[in-house]
């Protein structure tokens, strides 16, 4: 998936494009900045994490499903 597809089936999902219709290049440029904005601020939150904690769950084969948190097997 291009930033392009993903700006243009944004701008379709909030109701500014139509099914069929193509985004200006306005759209795409302003899309495209607040696609790097936000991006910029996903980079940025790790460092507000202060412990992150790996927990590993074994697989059981033929086993379907798994309930993980309180009460979880």
């Amino acid at each position: 998936m291009t930033a392009q597809t993903l700006i243009a089936q944004s701008l379709k999902d909030i109701g500014v494009l139509a099914e069929g219709e193509t985004m200006s290049a306005p759209q795409g440029n302003d899309g495209l900045a607040r696609l790097n904005n936000m991006l910029s601020g996903w980079q940025a939150q790790p460092s507000t994490v202060l412990a992150i904690e790996r927990t590993i769950f074994p697989l059981v084969a033929d086993k379907q499903t798994y309930t993980i948190g309180l009460g979880g097997d």
